[in-house]
């Protein structure tokens, strides 16, 4: 099983429709081999940041009050 198959739904809509994004250039800024986790549904992304970072902050949760 991939770091990807372990992905929380979106926190924002609840949608599984998952993309993980990758580029080489944004503007003037290389990323390397970073990736972007992005909700197709409602299309809220998370950071641009290696791979196992992005999974980590994409299906990080705040504690509800």
């Amino acid at each position: 099983m991939s770091q990807i198959d372990n992905l929380l739904p979106c926190p924002f809509c609840g949608g599984t429709n998952l993309k993980v994004l990758e580029g080489q250039i944004i503007g003037n800024r290389p990323l390397g081999p970073n990736r972007m986790i992005r909700c197709e549904d409602c299309r809220v992304t998370g950071p641009w940041t290696p791979l196992e970072d992005a999974v980590k902050h994409w299906n990080k949760r705040t504690e509800k009050p």
